[in-house]
């Protein structure tokens, strides 16, 4: 493209261009896999899987997700673990559980390690260092409808689903009245 250009002394091929890019082989999945020894380093673009892919000296890794095994998912607007079995960390490279939020350990007793924010940019739910906020309207405006409104802790059976509500908390406006349980 530029007769004058001079290579990058570290590089072995240097293409300069300012209006065309570079191909690099297309392969089927089946192709890719097919390689035999491939080259630690190795590019290819998976036609197949619509991504590129380098080898790292032990499998394929997809430079998309930059994970070799794939573990997400897309299902519609929907993303998932490919796995069931694995374990989310944030904060943690070791969770224990299904999801796993560890705080910093500079964190201030304000700053939420977890929180669920509505539509409206109000927080509703969040875990602190030192415990859980639950927060509820307290307006009369704003009226709770259904059985998912307001809050309550209640028990729990695998055979029978939810069961009694221990401690609840609803507020509701009958008539411009306003009671709370």
């Amino acid at each position: 493209d530029d007769d004058g250009y001079t290579a990058h002394t570290s590089a072995m091929l240097d293409v300069k261009s300012s209006t065309k890019g570079m191909l690099v082989p297309r392969l089927t999945t089946e192709q890719r896999n097919a390689i035999a020894s491939p080259a630690t380093g190795l590019l290819v673009f998976d036609v197949s899987l619509g991504s590129f892919y380098f080898y790292n000296d032990s499998v394929w890794v997809n430079l998309t997700s930059g994970n070799p095994s794939n573990i997400w998912s897309q299902s519609g607007l929907n993303v998932y673990l490919t796995n069931m079995t694995y374990h989310i960390g944030v904060g943690t490279s070791a969770p224990v559980g299904k999801l796993e939020v560890k705080g910093d350990v500079p964190i201030s007793s304000d700053a939420p390690l977890f929180e669920v924010i509505n539509s409206n940019g109000d927080t509703v739910f969040a875990v602190y260092s030192q415990g859980v906020r639950i927060y509820v309207a307290d307006d009369p405006a704003i009226k709770a409808a259904g059985s998912r409104s307001g809050f309550a802790v209640g028990g729990f059976s695998l055979t029978k689903g939810f069961t009694n509500d221990y401690l609840q908390h609803i507020c509701r406006d009958r008539l411009r009245k306003r009671w709370c349980l």
